[in-house]
């Protein structure tokens, strides 16, 4: 993985060479860029590259930062509320969608637990 600064940003992308591909897509997850390119690039392209898209890269990416903010639970969104404590729950309470653990990591599982 690589590291590449456009207009004073860091951004961290991850590069992928397909020499059967005849075309360059970018995607975006979890703020890094994924390149899938049938060539070798150098540092000056990707960052041309991504100046080239850069409206687009940070609208999903702020998208992205925006969503885990929410949880949909049965046709509504609940605002996400994370509290620390000593034994694990999930629950509804006030219009929120509260999820009580000890370790922040596991909000993943408990939220799919409570789903299932």
């Amino acid at each position: 993985m690589k590291t590449i600064q456009v207009n004073q940003q860091l951004f961290k992308v991850e590069l992928c060479y397909k020499p059967k591909n005849r075309s360059i897509y970018l995607r975006v997850r979890d703020d890094v860029i994924y390149i899938t390119t049938p060539a070798r690039l150098t540092d000056k392209n990707i960052s041309d590259m991504i100046l080239s898209n850069l409206q687009s890269i940070m609208k999903i990416m702020h998208q992205q930062e925006k969503i885990e903010d929410k949880i949909h639970f049965l046709g509504k969104i609940y605002p996400l509320v994370i509290k620390e404590s000593s034994c694990s729950q999930v629950s509804i309470k006030n219009q929120e969608f509260v999820v009580e653990t000890a370790h922040p990591d596991d909000v993943v599982k408990l939220t799919a637990l409570f789903y299932n």
